[in-house]
């Protein structure tokens, strides 16, 4: 039976890559629940906020994801969510997109980001402290 694929949203890498304990315990929930993914675009708002010194830490801590890169039906679901729901950003949009056409439950802490039908989520009652 194949793992379940979990798409990891920037805030969890962040407060991972910020030490804080509740991400560090979902994310190692969530890798034994299944394989751990990126987006590109996740990939890209990572490196944008990342400090100089960082560098090294962040770039080992992001090899260890499966990357996930953007094709045409991705782009044109994420245009479609951006059109229909006009108050979330693209990035947001392109980041659903992905999760839904790769068939990925999201693990984010931002749910109010992702109000879309049929997204499914990675809840780990972790979350509930």
């Amino acid at each position: 039976m194949a793992l379940q694929k979990i798409l990891v949203d920037t805030d969890v890498l962040i407060d991972f890559l910020r030490k804080k304990e509740k991400a560090k315990i979902l994310l190692e929930k969530a890798s034994t629940a299944g394989e751990l993914y990126i987006s590109v675009i996740n990939l890209a708002e990572i490196l944008a906020g990342m400090k100089p010194h960082e560098k090294e830490k962040t770039e080992a801590f992001i090899s260890g994801f499966n990357l996930i890169e953007i094709n045409e039906a991705i782009a044109r679901h994420a245009g479609e969510l951006r059109n229909q729901y006009k108050q979330i950003g693209l990035a947001d949009c392109l980041i659903a997109a992905t999760a839904l056409k790769e068939d990925c439950l999201l693990l984010t802490f931002n749910y109010k980001d992702y109000r879309f039908k049929k997204l499914r989520f990675a809840n780990y009652s972790i979350l509930t402290f």
